[in-house]
């Protein structure tokens, strides 16, 4: 394959290396990161570099802990959570215990040991909840006047989640987030089945 100016991969790879080549790069990189780009601050790309870091080690931190409470790591490491960080921790701990059904070779400190979605729900291409997996995360989305911390919350719509736990072939809820939290929001949305929660 030969490119616009008529070389091929490896003679341009070869002129790269260049001292014209070289200076070529270097001119062509300057000329891209000095070209206006982002038309909202009307930055060049050498301005906004130094602009953005400052704001995501300084400005934006907060949104970044605030993305970590979603998840295991805000459960278990920074102590800090949602609803959804206690259920995924909850997901992770059970898993961790049944190693022998969650990862090929019971390895659950190696990434690439874990079973991949369609190998531990589906056959089928149809989900199986009698495939042999032992948790699950829930979730239910609220549309609905509520009273929270005493006060009218008109139009309240936010997702909740917690578990579900298979013991001995069937399946119970359990709910990590709300054994932690104000004991309104546990009379406020106890939805659970046969009073299982926890």
């Amino acid at each position: 394959m030969v490119n616009e100016q008529g070389m091929t991969q490896e003679e341009a790879e070869a002129y790269v290396q260049t001292e014209d080549g070289k200076a070529m790069v270097e001119q062509q990189t300057q000329q891209a990161m000095d070209t206006y780009t982002d038309e909202a601050t009307g930055l060049t790309l050498t301005e906004a570099v130094p602009v953005y870091t400052q704001q995501a080690a300084t400005g934006l931190t907060d949104g970044i802990i605030g993305y970590w409470q979603g998840t295991q790591i805000g459960a278990l490491a920074l102590g800090s959570s949602v609803c959804m960080g206690y259920s995924k921790a909850y997901t992770y701990l059970v898993q961790c215990l049944d190693a022998d059904y969650f990862t090929k070779t019971g390895n659950y400190a190696d990434a690439s040991d874990w079973k991949t979605t369609d190998e531990l729900y589906y056959t089928d291409g149809k989900i199986d909840i009698d495939k042999g997996y032992t948790v699950d995360m829930v979730r239910i989305s609220y549309d609905a006047s509520v009273t929270m911390y005493g006060e009218t919350q008109d139009n309240f719509n936010s997702d909740h989640f917690w578990n579900a736990v298979r013991v001995d072939g069937k399946w119970y809820y359990a709910d990590p987030c709300y054994i932690d939290v104000y004991t309104e929001v546990m009379s406020r949305d106890r939805v659970e089945v046969n009073g299982s929660m926890n």
